[in-house]
């Protein structure tokens, strides 16, 4: 499972800090995301190598940038992330925990390399699709509707969304698949993509908020079941 280049702990231990550096300098996360961002890259390096460490710097990059985006302009409408979008280490192990397990069911041989890699590529394909779907989407004129069909919602509403949301979440998550195109199959990425952001949003509907469900648990599912999509596809 392991990659020749990142299998050795300094090693591993040096890049998941690395990659928290521009994460702490442009105040993306708390301290406690960071350190628990720097745990979960450390891992991704040390047993998905590469293609792992590549999908989750995608979500940091791509799902902060478009948190960030129209951000004024959310805040108007009462629908900006609390404390400016910044990741608490709650939402970086909602967001990173189903392809951290992903990784160490392959680094202690309960499944293929191969499986392993897509199924961590397609839960960050997945989480990331839904964070650029619920957050592009939101700076579209047209409003949401409840899981796309049913009746209009708030902006900002669990399960509300919309086709441009959708699409342009889809595409932000495909960009998993062609980062990492050399390794993983993009189709099985792509329709992890459009799978989590799909799911994220009917669980929203659903039950958030409920039986005391929140948005990290759904976040947590939502990359699940996406990591499953690819991996089966395989």
């Amino acid at each position: 499972m392991s990659d020749p280049f990142f299998h050795e702990p300094l090693r591993a231990a040096l890049v998941g800090a690395a990659l928290v550096v521009p994460v702490a300098v442009a105040r993306a996360a708390t301290v406690g995301g960071c350190a628990a961002g720097a745990v979960a890259a450390a891992w991704l390096a040390w047993a998905g190598g590469r293609p792992a460490l590549v999908a989750f710097a995608a979500l940091v990059v791509v799902g902060t940038w478009t948190s960030r985006l129209g951000r004024e302009r959310k805040r108007r409408e009462g629908v900006a992330q609390s404390d400016g979008g910044r990741r608490a280490a709650r939402h970086v192990l909602a967001n990173a925990g189903p392809a951290l397990l992903a990784v160490a069911l392959g680094e202690g041989g309960y499944v293929e390399r191969d499986v392993a890699i897509a199924a961590a590529c397609g839960a960050f394909a997945g989480n990331l699709a839904d964070t650029a779907s619920g957050e592009l989407g939101m700076l579209f004129p047209r409003p949401p509707r409840l899981l796309l069909f049913g009746p209009i919602v708030r902006r900002g509403t669990n399960g509300g969304m919309t086709w441009p949301g959708l699409w342009c979440g889809v595409v932000s998550g495909s960009l998993v698949a062609a980062l990492n195109a050399d390794v993983v199959s993009v189709i099985p990425i792509c329709v992890a993509a459009l799978v989590g952001t799909l799911t994220d949003s009917l669980l929203g509907a659903c039950i958030e908020g409920k039986f005391g469900i929140g948005n990290e648990t759904v976040n947590f599912t939502s990359g699940a079941v996406a990591a499953f999509c690819a991996g089966a596809c395989v």
